[in-house]
């Protein structure tokens, strides 16, 4: 489909380039003929003699002619002579007398009838008054002839002013008044012909010139003549709209004159020009896929067949026949590579049972040895309890408390869970605080300001106690009389935030930057190291780079570490830790 898209896409263009080409010709060859008749007008007036006695001749109602009369006469009759000759695209150079309404013409082929080219040119004429300047072109239409003889013409018409102060009979001033009208008839089947010459090829566009109003001057196809053109639009941006059928279309205006030269192009020449291409295409396109189909028939069948040789043998190793051996072919290809793996997988599972099958079963009973001497957590729940029991038998409430409270963390640690509850987890860590608490109760002063409505939702096992640790090792002061741990909690949007603030002595701004910049270039856990980066990349891996650990501190101001989850429930946080953990 690419070749026949490659095919009408370059067809199209080729099209397009022959529209325009064609419009252009059209146009600068009839810009030629304007170009004439300005230049045929402007002769008038370079030779004084000549000039003086048309002008003389032009300006008055003569009705007894005289030698002077007779001579004007003569030598606009040559002027017009000389017209005629000029191109052979004429059939008739006229002069239009104003004063007399008189007509002085020279037909190359035949004689014109006055009658018929007044008729044709009246409204045309009507518009040429002293304050008309440049030429005027009369849409075609047929022009009668001696012999009944009619021919297709139009016309291009051009002032002759008087230049200086003629008078008339009642000396009144012509000066630079339109005192006759010079029209070339131009022969429209030669100009037609010369069209047809330029458009063929493998293309041939209609070219139409159509006045401003849509009438027709020109038409290669001969449909249009005397009408006006049923697509014309004056008040469009083209010229052209609404074809009968999608064309390429091309247009120019001549501002000069008035008139437009289009090109019109139906696409369905286009595409008859590539039908033989386009069938070409297609019996290749057919064949190659009749023979694609027949070969990959004949490749599946075989690839079918070495890979059903796969699947036996893995049917064999699965009833425990680690002997059977896949053949081994001379391709060297992906089915082959897999037979090649599987029969030096099986070759290294033979020896790999012979080796630890023995080793095993010795291992075994040491084993069972060694699970009876672990110690039952209950045994040291229990011996804690005793403990407690007998400190407090003697009064000390204090020791007491905190091997009750060590015993609490015990129990908590030891649990198999992932995920608890945010409830859960500052219970745990009031439990911690507590426990230090009971030894600097003079100079530790920890509080709790958490949002009760996030205490429903989830968070990882034991991700605040590493922070808190940090806070107790590098913010007490055990000299002051008071050290502040806060720890608040609440939901930002879609985020449960916890805060845990100290009063210590901070850190400055370069010490700050370059902790949270250890932060960001964490790659991997460290197993070995509880702290802000162990909790930052825990996190990042269960929830993504939008959660994590940020530090904020000044000297001497304290120190805050802002701790950020989602909001999630315990069922759901487990679910998500459990999927990381595989």
């Amino acid at each position: 489909m690419s070749v026949i898209h490659s095919l009408k896409r370059s067809a199209e263009q080729d099209g397009l380039h022959k529209v325009k080409e064609s419009a252009s010709i059209a146009m600068n060859y009839l810009e030629e003929k304007s170009e004439s008749v300005t230049l045929l007008t402007r002769q008038i007036y370079l030779n004084p003699v000549q000039h003086q006695s048309m002008m003389d001749f032009l300006s008055r109602k003569i009705t007894n002619y005289n030698e002077v009369d007779y001579m004007g006469a003569s030598v606009i009759n040559n002027y017009l002579n000389a017209v005629a000759s000029l191109d052979n695209d004429i059939f008739d150079a006229v002069l239009y007398k104003k004063i007399s309404e008189d007509l002085m013409f020279t037909s190359n082929y035949l004689i014109l009838n006055s009658q018929s080219f007044i008729a044709n040119n009246t409204s045309s004429f009507r518009k040429m008054d002293d304050a008309f300047y440049g030429l005027s072109i009369t849409p075609s239409y047929l022009q009668d002839y001696a012999s009944s003889k009619q021919l297709r013409v139009f016309s291009i018409s051009s002032n002759i002013r008087a230049p200086f102060a003629l008078s008339d009979e009642d000396k009144t001033s012509l000066y630079n008044r339109s005192i006759a009208i010079l029209t070339v008839n131009y022969n429209a089947e030669r100009i037609v012909r010369h069209f047809d010459k330029i458009v063929s090829g493998k293309f041939s566009p209609e070219i139409i010139v159509l006045s401003q109003n849509g009438d027709v001057i020109l038409d290669t196809t001969g449909e249009y003549y005397g009408k006006t053109y049923p697509h014309f639009r004056q008040d469009s941006p083209t010229p052209i709209t609404h074809l009968e059928q999608a064309s390429l279309v091309s247009s120019f205006y001549n501002e000069k004159l008035g008139y437009y030269v289009v090109a019109i192009l139906p696409r369905s020449q286009i595409m008859v020009s590539i039908q033989s291409s386009i069938n070409t295409v297609v019996l290749i396109a057919a064949v190659c896929a009749a023979f694609a189909l027949c070969f990959g028939i004949v490749s599946i069948r075989l690839f079918s067949r070495r890979v059903n040789l796969i699947n036996k043998a893995i049917q064999k190793v699965q009833m425990g026949n680690l002997n059977y051996q896949i053949p081994v072919s001379k391709n060297q290809d992906e089915i082959n590579s897999i037979a090649v793996n599987f029969n030096h997988m099986c070759n290294m599972l033979k020896d790999y049972i012979n080796k630890i099958y023995i080793s095993d079963l010795l291992q075994k009973d040491a084993q069972i040895h060694a699970l009876q001497a672990q110690i039952n957590p209950h045994f040291l729940y229990n011996t804690l309890e005793v403990i407690r029991m007998e400190a407090l038998s003697y009064g000390d409430e204090s020791t007491g408390h905190m091997i009750e409270l060590l015993a609490q963390l015990f129990r908590n640690s030891i649990k198999g869970e992932l995920v608890v509850t945010i409830k859960d987890e500052l219970e745990f860590c009031n439990s911690y605080l507590e426990l230090y608490h009971v030894r600097y109760s003079n100079n530790l002063v920890f509080d709790f300001r958490i949002d009760e409505s996030i205490h429903r939702f989830g968070i990882p096992k034991h991700l605040l106690q590493p922070i808190i640790e940090n806070a107790l090792i590098h913010a007490v002061d055990h000299s002051r009389p008071e050290n502040h741990i806060t720890i608040q909690g609440y939901r930002k949007e879609q985020q449960i935030v916890i805060e845990i603030s100290d009063d210590g002595q901070g850190m400055n701004d370069s010490t700050r930057d370059q902790i949270r910049e250890q932060l960001s270039i964490t790659s991997e856990i460290n197993h070995n190291k509880i702290g802000l980066s162990n909790v930052h990349r825990r996190i990042q891996l269960l929830f993504g780079k939008e959660y994590g650990v940020d530090i904020d501190s000044k000297s001497d101001r304290g120190t805050t570490v802002r701790i950020c989850i989602p909001t999630k429930s315990r069922e759901e946080m487990l679910s998500d830790v459990q999927s990381f953990a595989g």
